[in-house]
């Protein structure tokens, strides 16, 4: 685990030519913890962007706790350090658990959906506006015309001149969930949205993962209406985005991951295989911090790195021992409905709601050396044996 990385980062601040920051010009500030926040990697300004998500942090587990965000926030790798985007114009509103894009060809991010509410009781907005922010300028822009029906915790991806999005929730009931699996495309060039007709479907879901190639939208796992007190699913499948066909890649049985929600899902091209990172899982860990790869030839997983394992039960509802968990201190904390993303060879991850509160880390996995390092620490959020010394519980 490296905890130097930031200081030496700051240190040699400037270095990258491909960089569009003055490194000198950023504060020594990070993002509040938060999850339900989505994120791209920015490859040509190389910074990882993350707009909006959650930073309540839920009390005695429970789950409907809602402070939402509509700030964007930059991780610059050539300087190790976070920066506040500085939009322009009008901003999407305050929202979490959106579908995003990434248009290569434009040079933009794409934004549908999400959904809000002030407070943490009542209905909640569910979001159906289209937006896309200009990764030169910062320029966030909303699409006009109708787009499909308003829903939150779907999954999207940029194929080309098309920005594709599936399934998700639209219920504005926070005890209800009303999952989706239809499948909707935005057309980047004329910014029109239309309903693709697909075939062979999965059973509609929420909370799913979801990787992209050149023209498959992959998905992994989720939860339906029951996601709330059932179980939840591990199978995986495969959108031909040109046909509109689904096939089942994989059921779930066997050597594979447990069923989860909130989980990430990113695609190593170099390898020919689907990463999936952690995500919260229907057996007694909950949330976990596993690495699993999906070989696309040979149409099966692998554990790359177990991470944390259960070790002792709970006291109780909501009461964790120090010990509930044999920590590995080499993996970033176990966590769900976080941030995820392929850049330059690695997965970079962000954030995402943990045990202990919501977390503000940043950290990259090498998939050829099979190593983690730390690029900007937690300041919140990781469980007591993480951080070192004597516990009475898994929390401080």
């Amino acid at each position: 685990m490296t905890r130097l990385l930031l200081l030496l980062g700051l240190a040699a601040c400037g270095t990258a030519a491909t960089s569009s920051v003055d490194c000198t010009t950023l504060a020594a500030a990070v993002p509040a913890g938060r999850g339900e926040l989505e994120g791209i990697w920015d490859g040509p300004r190389q910074r990882l962007l993350l707009f909006g998500g959650n930073e309540a942090i839920p009390e005695n587990c429970a789950v409907g706790a809602t402070d939402l965000l509509d700030d964007l926030w930059a991780f610059h790798t050539a300087c190790e350090a976070f920066g506040e985007v500085q939009v322009k114009g009008d901003k999407p509103s305050a929202r979490a658990r959106a579908a995003v894009g990434h248009d290569t060809t434009r040079q933009q991010l794409v934004l549908h959906g999400g959904r809000f509410r002030a407070g943490d009781s009542g209905a909640y907005t569910v979001r159906k506006d289209t937006w896309v922010l200009d990764l030169a300028t910062d320029t966030w822009r909303k699409l006009k015309g109708e787009g499909p029906p308003a829903r939150f915790d779907h999954v999207g991806a940029v194929f080309g001149d098309r920005f594709v999005i599936w399934g998700g929730n639209d219920s504005t009931d926070g005890a209800v969930i009303a999952p989706r699996n239809d499948v909707w495309v935005l057309d980047l060039a004329t910014e029109s949205w239309s309903k693709l007709t697909t075939k062979g479907n999965p059973v509609p879901r929420t909370y799913a993962a979801a990787a992209a190639d050149d023209g498959h939208l992959y998905v992994f796992g989720g939860g339906g209406s029951d996601a709330l007190v059932g179980s939840f699913m591990a199978d995986l499948w495969s959108l031909d985005v040109a046909t509109g066909s689904w096939t089942e890649l994989h059921d779930g049985s066997g050597k594979a991951p447990r069923g989860r929600i909130w989980a990430d899902l990113v695609h190593d091209a170099e390898r020919d295989r689907l990463l999936l990172w952690a995500g919260h899982d229907d057996g007694e860990l909950g949330n976990t911090n596993q690495i699993w790869a999906f070989g696309l030839g040979t149409g099966k997983w692998t554990q790359v790195r177990e991470g944390d394992v259960h070790n002792q039960p709970a006291n109780g509802f909501c009461d964790f021992p120090a010990d509930f968990t044999l920590v590995d201190p080499e993996s970033p904390e176990r966590r769900e409905a976080g941030v995820a993303v392929w850049a330059e060879g690695e997965l970079m991850i962000f954030g995402g709601k943990a045990d202990c509160g919501n977390l503000d880390d940043v950290w990259t996995y090498d998939p050829a050396a099979d190593v983690w390092t730390e690029r900007s620490r937690a300041t919140s959020g990781e469980v007591c044996p993480r951080i070192g010394g004597t516990c009475s519980s898994m929390c401080f």
